[in-house]
């Protein structure tokens, strides 16, 4: 499991998920992206464009974040069935 910062200082965060998941070594590891970017519904797949499929196992927390939230959405992903 990888937990991803979408603004990092010189390359994208959706830079990153985007070779993570064009690699088919690691397409599969899952990943948990955090943001600050204000989300509606449906938003998260502006943020992961492309191929719902292929961005399967992607979840998304908005900063700021209780640490109890993202202890239990780790839990989850650790807990799901690999694909």
């Amino acid at each position: 499991m990888l937990i991803l910062d979408l603004k990092l200082g010189d390359v994208s965060g959706q830079d990153i998920l985007k070779q993570l998941k064009d690699d088919h070594v690691t397409e599969d590891i899952p990943v948990i992206v955090y943001t600050a970017a204000v989300l509606e519904a449906g938003e998260v797949s502006k943020l992961v464009t492309g191929d719902p499929v292929r961005y399967q196992g992607v979840h998304v927390v908005q900063k700021p974040f209780e640490l109890e939230s993202l202890l239990a959405l780790v839990q989850q992903v650790l807990t799901e069935p690999v694909s």
